[in-house]
């Protein structure tokens, strides 16, 4: 009787889950529709295009910005040997879903023609594209009249045509933020993300190192040497053979010039390294060590142990920023307790950046 009971409740679950996967499917959002030619037949091969028309706007006296606004789609159907068929979709949302049914394709190479009607399935979901947020400096401070551009972008949907059916979705938005005398900056934001989007700013500038932004100033890091031990190693090779690399420990450099950060439980820095980037750790109490690297081959080393994991966010550049190998950085980081030494550590050129907080 209990296995019955438990076959029940079973047989229930699975087919209340059937039918939730089934009605997600059908309020799928994006855009589809059915490829044919004009006997009938279903055509795959058929390549999809589309770009969005751009929005643009500045920041404010005190850094804000907000577009809510609604924007177009264009969409290109191509397939060689085929009439091309544009078509646009007017107060575009990412949130809603579009059918355009069954999409004919004819023979020859005219003009492109323009297919007009589509059918938005769910019309509650349609919203205006909306991004805000704020624009600040290294030092936080608000940033006016930054341009802020939505672009026009064409891409190509990779998603199959499976016997005449495609569907896809719009996945991102590509914008430009642009102010004379500072660093572009370039995000692939996706659709997903609607949270505000705050970005910091770097001024062009020939610095090189890592300083301490406090008070409106960039203050340097002393840098040094870092102590260290190195032993070398012999590895084999899964089809035969070795090779010798090196491990080699990092420790808090002895004999330093003290440099102290105080009174402050959030500290900002900007890392401008352009050959390698820095890797900030805590000193153990005991003897100084920092971390161990592998150097193996001819590949760059990296720290492969940490004492512990440091409380740092990454300000710049931005979360979905397009980054250039050269761009600098900037971190805030939490430290916990007053007291302790730490050390932006270059493991490929055996020098670090010291500071006591």
């Amino acid at each position: 009787m209990i296995k019955q009971k438990i076959i029940i409740i079973l047989l229930t679950f699975i087919i209340v889950s059937l039918n939730s996967c089934s009605d997600n499917t059908s309020t799928e959002i994006g855009i589809s529709g059915h490829f044919q030619d004009e006997q009938g037949n279903s055509l795959d091969d058929v390549s999809i295009f589309y770009s969005k028309s751009s929005v643009s706007t500045q920041t404010d006296s005190v850094g804000n910005y907000s577009i809510d606004r609604a924007r177009t789609l264009f969409i290109e159907f191509k397939k060689e040997g085929y009439q091309t068929i544009t078509t646009k979709i007017e107060n575009f949302s990412d949130d809603a879903s579009y059918d355009y049914g069954k999409i004919i394709l004819k023979k020859g190479n005219s003009k492109p023609s323009l297919l007009n009607d589509v059918i938005n399935s769910d019309p509650a979901k349609n919203k205006n594209f909306k991004l805000f947020g704020k624009v600040t400096d290294v030092f936080q401070q608000p940033l006016k009249n930054v341009q802020i551009n939505i672009n026009d972008t064409v891409q190509k949907s990779y998603d199959p045509i499976y016997e005449g059916d495609f569907s896809f979705r719009v996945l991102g938005n590509h914008i430009a933020i642009e102010k004379n005398g500072f660093q572009n900056i370039t995000i692939d934001l996706p659709v997903f993300e609607k949270a505000a989007q705050n970005f910091t700013m770097v001024e062009n500038t020939p610095k090189k190192g890592i300083f301490l932004l406090k008070a409106g100033k960039y203050i340097s890091l002393p840098q040094t040497k870092l102590t260290l031990k190195s032993e070398e190693k012999t590895g084999s090779i899964l089809w035969g053979g070795t090779f010798s690399y090196n491990i080699t420990d990092f420790y808090y450099p002895e004999n330093t010039k003290e440099f102290k950060i105080e009174n402050d439980s959030i500290l900002r820095f900007f890392i401008f390294e352009p050959d390698s980037y820095s890797f900030l750790l805590k000193a153990q109490t005991d003897n100084g060590y920092l971390c161990t690297a592998d150097y193996k081959l001819s590949g760059s080393p990296s720290p492969t142990t940490t004492i512990e994991r440091l409380n740092i966010h990454e300000i710049y550049p931005a979360k979905y920023a397009v980054q250039k190998f050269d761009s600098p950085k900037i971190i805030e980081f939490k430290p916990k307790d007053t007291g302790s030494n730490y050390v932006f550590v270059n493991t490929e050129t055996k020098k670090g950046y010291y500071f006591t907080y």
